[in-house]
């Protein structure tokens, strides 16, 4: 190598990492079965302006000789995840990626550390990163090798041997270390000889036994990949490759490739350690539910077909396609049966004239995709007796007409099973006992009104004697299929002699009839020619079951429905279409249950439905939830599959409402309160938990810890391999949880893998050593039913001292969970936090410095901060103390501000350094840094930042001003009060008319200002700025296609060009900036600073980001606040106000001074209509006073306390007034037909004691109701 090129890459090597010129790019690694990329290889490329393209040979021979081998190989794997993060947020295609890495990053660093802190900084799972080592690492250092790789190993990446065969220590690496993968070297494709191929043979032989996967690099040519799949190596990389990665669709040139999903990794991995080099004919299917297909197959299978004069694959292959009904339903028959056994399963064939055994056993798959492994063994002709030659001749010509053959040994008192496509068992099986053999296929196989001439006719075969030698008995019997419906199905039952005895064979085939298209044309006319037309009346049979179905239709209360083939309504009972207000049978017929969005869960009942409709298996007593009538009620249905003939044409089906049962509350409690796959506390579960205990600590004192922790590749892993898996893993999951917690533990489980723990009486550091022993055990998980898996734990503790209510804990302890989530902290945003990648504070020259609050630890300090501490790049300041290394000092700053930090506001100081002799302005604030709080400081320059100022790059006083904005909204308990605070100081900073907000009404056609701004001599606009439409905001909104803030300088020259604004503008808008609120891509609305002064008009751009992501991000904290809200303080059967939402609005919302009625209301005949019409009708009661006392008081003002009984407030002046208001209640209740007894207390706000005033008025009341009661008795 020339001696110029080598000092250039010493010399430029750090400068091509920073500049870009080293790039990562991937080369394809295909599955040798399919031809679709299952990997990638990630491979560092040197694009120089000088030198053109570096070879990878020689930068990395410079760099291995500099020990800086280990550099390049870092940035390579940050590259790959980073990649490969990216592509699973954008839900791109994502296959495992190869990373090669040198002996020398064993030696010089921790590569399983390394990978861990790039995995869970960008949320990788480890199953997408695949090591190789060559093996000539395990010359030198071998030790070290042999004991990183276990590590690698123990952490879930796989580990590849690359260029085996190359060098002479590969067997001993394979003895002396565990190894995932071997990767062939191309040295072996050079020269393809014979020799080459019986070496490579006995390589796949030892891989297999040892249970290693297999690839093999440099393939070149078609014939070398033909062997290899012969011999079951799994990937190839090559040449070879590019020519047969296969586009997905034509035009689809964004995606020239076609990718493993994950499923087919996990399925393809297991299936890789099958063993092909046997002199078993042995090959691989693939199997999608439906049909099979021949994957490849090894040299003696291949000259098994021949013999069938099947000359390659693709002829045998296409002949699966095109198979026989008779042959394809038997083995779709035999796949089934080792689908469901994962055993080997037989079946006989028969083929131009000759016999064989097929032998499938699945070895892996889920989710309608399949790997069988399949043997064939032809019997052997010649052999056979006059006899067996006898036997031989009948069954080979019977077996390509019959799909099931029996042959009954009345002498043994057994059944040989020689083909079976409706019986379970296999072809070479045995059946002991025939009477009761043939009493089970009556049972599971024979329709209901056959079974009793069915074992009739078969009653002959325990008396063979009486049936004549080379006789046949025919007869129809309904046989059941897969798919539920019963065929006529053709039994022959033919006598022999057989092995000096006789013997019957009983054959069954589909009646021909079942095979016609047009057979109710011929049925009728082959009736017609024996003379039946139709049957004769029974003039004794008064009752027809058609008057039977109408009677019970009409005039039953049961709830019944029927549909269609295809799950569509062909009809209901009036019973059923009361229940759901429908009052034409026309608005249900021939829609389903999902047009109809009647159900939240339709999957679970389209599952059901077609349980029933394509298995004929009906359903009993199933579970579930519909909406009727504005809410959800719990049902429980019944499902049956309905028979016209033999065919399934639809179903009938009937439910109950279980809220009209006794057992109403329980099961209401648990159907809403329970998540039904963990029998844990669901969403709301978990929210009247943090009630409760808040409550109890506010109460009773008795304090309480949470946690939430978040299994983050639950999710994906439960979407990839479908439910049984997803649940067998949430099952695992919870077992840990319920195994490692005490049983005084309150869990709830609110979805896709996050979990929230009470604990009562416990401390923060208890808690966290039970996570900690979930997480240590989740981690130890390695596959799920086979699918290999990586599951980790993300958590957050909460004392519940550090709240003031449940709404705040909550809100504290999800903050802190996902704060703390890596994931997340690349980009985007979660819940109130702006989240960064830490790496963006090295190139800053803002000084920021992380530290632990209770040692002074560093934690972190970038650059810029190590520079102005007088400290070296390199300097290793992890465990030095933050007042020694930041401020020169001995001790901790006596000016130290952590007792006055919070996680939710900056703390503004000046501070001067004795050590630098400079000023700096410093914001300090508590962030999550590995699941404890830590104090974040960033610092500023003041001397650095006027000489940036004074070269016209930035305005002091703006950059100071931007944050003191910001944080007048931040320090605010409310959002509201915080957005106006903002707003004003926003205003008055750039000395604006107005500022106003603008938001986006539900129905996403109108805006609406809800917040305005102006100073106290000025105009308000709100008031005309109401329900304006966004056409009138069009021009706005167009522009914010481009940026985000529209700054107009000139507004009669912009009205001009855009008329349509001319309403809002009115001329009185000179100048303006307008910005786009948006939260997740979603439009809130915009933000408009009006007639600012001209002098900082330029500089509200920068600002004016900041102020739209704080406010968008506090308009959803308002729109949370105001959900917990609603739901923690409204009654769910009424929509009125309960207890709590009393508390509040006595406490917030009466007007002192004034005098209020508190009117106390308690239902009558409640329990009356309980009794005798059922609790819906009780609900609907206590709905209907709800309703006359919100029309009277308004909604706000009516407050339900329970059962019967409501409160209700509304300002009086006296008693002549609150008189009038009880007549006004008492009118309206008659025209609904219900009535309550009424007790009010006039008392002036505020009230001293509530519970008294309410006893007075429950008195009140009762004497009311005793009043009403003696005058109803003297009428």
């Amino acid at each position: 190598m020339d001696n110029t090129i080598l000092d250039y890459i010493a010399s430029h090597f750090k400068e091509a990492l920073r500049s870009g010129c080293i790039t990562v790019c991937y080369e394809p690694v295909l599955r040798a079965l399919t031809g679709k990329i299952c990997a990638v290889e990630a491979l560092a490329r040197w694009h120089d302006a000088q030198h053109g393209d570096i070879p990878p040979q020689d930068f990395v021979r410079v760099l291995e000789a500099q020990n800086r081998i280990h550099l390049l190989d870092y940035f390579v794997a940050k590259a790959t995840v980073q990649n490969l993060h990216t592509r699973r947020r954008q839900d791109l295609p994502i296959v495992p990626v190869i990373l090669n890495l040198s002996r020398r990053d064993f030696l010089v660093s921790d590569p399983a550390g390394v990978l861990n802190h790039l995995t869970e900084k960008y949320q990788v799972p480890h199953a997408y990163l695949q090591i190789e080592i060559t093996e000539t690492a395990f010359v030198e250092d071998e030790a070290i090798i042999a004991q990183a790789i276990s590590r690698l190993r123990q952490e879930s990446y796989s580990v590849t041997l690359d260029n085996f065969g190359e060098g002479q220590s590969s067997l001993a690496a394979l003895q002396r270390s565990a190894i995932d993968e071997i990767s062939l070297d191309g040295i072996f494709f050079d020269n393809f000889t014979e020799a080459t191929r019986q070496l490579l043979t006995s390589i796949l032989l030892m891989t297999k036994t040892l249970g290693i996967h297999t690839a093999a690099e440099g393939v070149q040519t078609e014939e070398q990949a033909d062997f290899l799949r012969r011999i079951g190596c799994e990937k190839m990389q090559g040449p070879i490759c590019r020519t047969m990665a296969r586009p997905l669709e034509e035009g689809a040139l964004s995606k020239p490739y076609r990718f493993e999903t994950r499923l087919e990794q996990q399925i393809f991995h297991r299936a890789g350690l099958t063993n092909l080099v046997t002199d078993t004919p042995t090959a691989l299917f693939s199997d999608d539910g439906n049909h099979l297909h021949i994957l490849t197959a090894n040299a003696n299978y291949q000259n098994m077909l021949r013999l069938s004069h099947f000359d390659s694959l693709q002829e045998a292959n296409k002949l699966l396609l095109e198979l026989p009904q008779v042959i394809h339903v038997r083995l779709r028959a035999l796949a089934d049966a080792t689908i469901r056994s994962h055993q080997m399963e037989t079946e006989l064939f028969i083929s131009n004239g000759r016999y064989f055994y097929l032998k499938l056993h699945n070895i892996a798959g889920t989710n309608g995709f399949y790997i069988h492994r399949a043997e064939l063994q032809f019997l052997q002709q010649g052999q056979e007796s006059s006899t067996d030659e006898e036997y031989d001749r009948i069954v080979r010509h019977l077996m390509r007409f019959y799909h099931d053959i029996y042959l009954i040994d009345n002498q043994q008192n057994r059944i040989e099973i020689i083909t079976a496509s409706i019986s379970s068992k296999r072809a070479g099986s045995h059946l002991q006992g025939i009477m009761t053999a043939f009493m089970r296929f009556a049972r599971l196989h024979i329709h209901q009104d056959d079974q009793r001439r069915f074992l009739q006719y078969i009653h002959d075969l325990a008396q063979g004697n009486q049936i004549p030698l080379a006789s046949t008995k025919f007869d129809l019997f309904r046989v059941k299929v897969p798919n539920g419906s019963f065929h006529w199905t053709n039994f022959s039952l033919t006598s022999f002699q057989y092995n000096d005895h006789p013997c019957q064979l009983l054959c069954l085939r589909d009646f021909v009839f079942e095979e016609l298209t047009d057979r109710d044309r011929l049925i009728n006319t082959v009736m017609a020619s024996y003379g039946f037309t139709t049957l004769p009346e029974d003039p004794e049979r008064q009752i027809t079951d058609a008057a039977l179905w109408r009677t019970l239709t009409q005039f039953s209360s049961r709830k019944l429905f029927w549909k269609d083939r295809d799950g569509h309504f062909c009809g209901a009972s009036p019973a059923f279409l009361r229940y759901y207000g429908i009052q034409n049978i026309n608005e249900l017929s021939g829609k389903s249950d999902r047009d109809l969005g009647w159900h939240l869960s339709d999957t679970y009942m389209d599952q059901g439905e077609m349980t029933v409709l394509q298995k004929g298996e009906p359903i009993h007593n199933g579970h579930g939830r519909c909406i009727a009538r504005g809410r959800q009620h719990a049902i429980s249905f019944s499902k049956y599959p309905i028979y016209q003939g033999t065919e399934i044409v639809g179903l009938l089906g009937e439910f109950r409402d279980v809220e009209e049962e006794r057992s109403y509350h329980q099961l209401q409690r648990k159907l809403y309160l329970i998540d039904e796959e963990t029998d844990l506390y669901n969403y709301r579960g978990m929210i009247l938990a943090s009630v409760e205990f808040a409550d109890n600590l506010r109460q009773n004192k008795v304090g309480y810890v949470g946690a939430m922790f978040v299994v983050p590749e639950f999710a994906s892993f439960a979407k990839l391999y479908g439910d049984s898996i997803r649940h067998a893993a949430m099952k695992r999951i919870c077992a840990i949880i319920k195994k490692t917690m005490p049983a005084t533990t309150v869990i709830a489980h609110t979805g896709s893998g996050v979990f929230v723990l009470f604990l009562k009486g416990q401390t923060v550091g208890t808690m966290r050593t039970f996570i900690e022993q979930i997480q240590a055990e989740l981690t130890t998980i390695t596959e799920i039913e086979g699918f290999t898996c990586h599951f980790s734990v993300r958590y957050a503790l909460e004392s519940g001292s550090e709240a003031r209510s449940s709404d705040e804990f909550l809100q504290i302890l999800s903050s802190r969970c996902f704060d703390y989530m890596p994931s997340f902290g690349v980009t985007g945003m979660i819940h109130d936090q702006i989240p960064f990648d830490l790496e963006k504070f090295d190139h800053t020259n803002r000084l920021i410095y992380i530290a632990d609050p209770e040692t002074y630890d560093l934690l972190y300090a970038n650059p810029a901060q190590l520079l102005h501490s007088q400290q070296p790049p390199d300097c290793q300041y992890a465990g030095q103390k933050c007042y020694r290394l930041i401020a020169g000092l001995s001790a901790p700053c006596s000016s130290c501000p952590k007792d006055k930090l919070r996680r939710d506001l900056f703390h503004f100081e000046q501070f001067h350094s004795t050590r630098t002799s400079k000023d700096y302005l410093v914001w300090n604030t508590l962030i999550s840094w590995e699941n404890r709080s830590c104090i974040f400081s960033d610092s500023l320059d003041v001397e650095h930042m006027l000489a940036i100022y004074a070269n016209g790059r930035l305005t002091t006083r703006d950059d100071i001003s931007i944050n003191d904005i910001t944080s007048l909204a931040i320090q605010e308990e409310d959002p509201n009060t915080g957005i106006l605070r903002m707003m004003e100081k926003l205003g008055r900073t750039l000395k604006a008319t107005h500022v106003i907000l603008m938001e986006e009404e539900s129905d996403g056609f109108h805006l609406s200002c809800t917040y305005e701004w102006h100073p106290d001599d000025g105009s308000p606009l709100r008031e005309r700025l109401q329900h304006v439409t966004i056409l009138e905001n069009k021009a706005f909104y167009n522009a914010f296609h481009n940026s985000s803030v529209l700054l107009v300088d000139n507004a009669s020259a912009f009205e001009k060009r855009h008329p349509e604004i001319q309403a809002l503008h009115q001329g009185e808008w000179q100048r303006y900036a307008i910005g786009q609120l948006m939260i997740e891509h979603r439009s809130l609305g915009y933000i408009a600073i009006i007639n600012p002064a001209k002098d900082r008009f330029t500089a509200i751009a920068k600002p004016l980001h900041t102020v739209l992501r704080v406010t968008s991000i506090m308009m959803r904290n308002r729109d949370n606040i105001n959900k917990l809200h609603a739901i923690s303080t409204i009654d769910q059967l009424t929509g009125v106000g309960n207890r709590r939402a009393l508390t509040d609005f006595v406490a917030s919302r009466l007007h002192p001074g004034t005098m209020y009625a508190i009117f106390f209301i308690d239902v009558n005949g409640l329990k009356k209509m309980n009794d005798t019409f059922g609790h819906a009708r009780g609900d609907l009661l206590i709905q209907t006073i709800a309703y006359v006392l919100s029309n009277i008081a308004g909604k706000d003002h009516v407050f339900r306390l329970g059962g019967d009984e409501f409160l209700m407030l509304m300002p009086c002046r006296s008693d002549e007034e609150a008189i009038d208001i009880v007549d006004r209640i008492e009118q309206n209740m008659c025209i609904h037909h219900c009535s309550a007894a009424i007790g009010y207390v006039l008392c002036l706000a505020p009230f001293s004691d509530l519970d008294a005033i309410i006893h007075e008025a429950d008195e009140k009341m009762y004497r009311d109701k005793k009043k009403k009661h003696m005058c109803r008795e003297d009428e």
